[in-house]
């Protein structure tokens, strides 16, 4: 026996099965999220140190060195990238995936913490450490390309 004939022998079953999936595709409708953007969260800090007129050496042994010393104390971290400049010092902290959203800010904190406590050993003409954590801007792009004399195939091409 077939598909079909048993949706005809059975046309009770059949409707209350349409109605079911029905139902249920109406109510998954109306639970979508509703927003353009989407919230999310970045789980990837930025350290930044300036140390005007040291050598990438310099900068690496007197800030970036400690900076790290310092982070790694804290559980929450994943990994740490540095980069060390002539007069720059950048440290890209990544958090664990277990931290969600709502702890957060408390990671961060701890973050802070852990710099401010580091802050008085740095050396004299080092700049205050700056803290980037905040990544969850949106930005959209629109490009359009035109021109005289050829055709809307050319141009795609």
């Amino acid at each position: 026996m077939n598909l079909a004939a048993l949706a005809l022998e059975k046309r009770p079953i059949t409707y209350f099965g349409i109605a079911l999936i029905l139902a249920g595709g109406l109510f998954a409708y109306f639970q979508l999220g509703q927003l353009e953007d989407p919230e999310f969260s970045i789980k990837t800090a930025a350290v930044t140190t300036t140390y005007p007129g040291a050598s990438a050496e310099q900068v690496e042994l007197e800030v970036t060195d400690r900076i790290e010393t310092k982070l790694q104390e804290m559980v929450e971290l994943k990994c740490i990238y540095s980069n060390s400049r002539p007069g720059l010092s950048i440290i890209k902290v990544d958090i664990k995936s277990e931290y969600w959203s709502d702890r957060l800010p408390q990671v961060w904190d701890a973050l802070r913490k852990k710099i401010a406590d580091i802050e008085p050993s740095l050396p004299p003409g080092a700049g205050k450490p700056k803290i980037g954590d905040d990544f969850g801007f949106v930005f959209g792009f629109l490009l359009a390309i035109s021109s005289d004399g050829y055709s809307y195939a050319e141009l795609e091409r």
